[in-house]
């Protein structure tokens, strides 16, 4: 709240039923009343850009993530406010908030590529929002894997990287098959009986680490198969391309029932949980993680404990 004259003061809006009981019960109990606040988080805008997309683009599942929007204390020309900062709603804000964690990210992982810092971001996004009504879970046509998790990030123990080159081949425009990019999301609008993708993960720690993969069927009618639920890496990291270290990559197969398959949601994974969307073959073992919705909110979940 900005009263002219006087200092900013945090201020909270209340619906007028509540409201009304609040001044009601403080009214009959004036020396005994207490209140305590509890603000919720993660509650999407009513704003917010929501998928899927159609057209030619309909296999590529977008928005890849969300960040904080509304309400942000952020820079304005002088000519707008004269101490130089106001509070703002919007895309303008929450596309700093992503590039600037890509930058942290970044800082500390210098050897990382974009594409695997943008990775990283997603498959280690937070995934338990609601939208706009604060009740109801958000899902992939609304977050993508959800929104930026700084705390995790820069410590994903797996990325995933795709090439300029690759990105071009897979244009619709020019014939290509946006299905066939190294993402960390699956999409298949024509799935039917089932689906299949390629994935390939590269390992970050410089240490043993050994996954579980879990499938989780967010509703009846389709089913997943992960095939070895676990696997392990020895360390060091390995290298980004070539030799031994590189995946030698084969499928993830999700059987479904539904002619519908869309896109991943991974509200079922807790939070110290990373969730990925991808499939990879360590040497001669082969983990299969597979996140698929099937239209309009069904979903499953595959998510990777260690």
């Amino acid at each position: 709240m900005n009263t002219v004259g006087q200092p900013a003061v945090p201020a909270y809006s209340i619906e007028q039923a509540g409201g009304d009981a609040l001044v009601a019960f403080v009214d009959a109990n004036p020396a005994a009343a207490t209140f305590d606040f509890v603000p919720q988080g993660d509650i999407l805008t009513d704003f917010s850009l929501r998928g899927p997309i159609a057209g030619t683009l309909a296999n590529l599942t977008k928005p890849d993530i969300t960040g904080p929007g509304e309400s942000i204390y952020a820079a304005v020309p002088t000519s707008v406010v004269s101490d130089g900062y106001a509070s703002i709603s919007g895309t303008s804000m929450s596309s700093p908030h992503a590039a600037g964690a890509a930058t942290l990210v970044r800082a500390v992982q210098p050897s990382w590529t974009p594409a695997e810092v943008k990775s990283a971001l997603m498959m280690t996004a937070f995934t338990g929002g609601t939208k706009e009504n604060g009740t109801t879970p958000w899902d992939a046509d609304d977050v993508g894997h959800g929104r930026l998790d700084l705390t995790r990030a820069a410590r994903a123990g797996m990325v995933m990287n795709e090439t300029t080159a690759n990105f071009l081949a897979a244009n619709p425009g020019s014939g290509g098959d946006v299905r066939t990019l190294n993402l960390p999301s699956l999409r298949n609008v024509s799935c039917s009986p089932t689906c299949q993708w390629t994935r390939t993960v590269r390992n970050t720690l410089t240490t043993p680490s050994t996954w579980t993969a879990t499938g989780i069927a967010g509703n009846p009618g389709f089913g997943i198969t992960v095939s070895p639920d676990t696997f392990s890496f020895t360390g060091p990291t390995l290298p980004r391309r070539g030799g031994d270290g590189d995946m030698d990559l084969r499928k993830a197969l999700a059987q479904v029932f539904d002619n519908r398959v869309l896109a991943c949601a991974r509200r079922s994974c807790d939070h110290e949980k990373l969730r990925l969307a991808s499939i990879a073959q360590i040497r001669n073992q082969l983990i299969t993680v597979v996140h698929v919705q099937i239209h309009p909110r069904h979903s499953f979940a595959v998510c990777f404990d260690r």
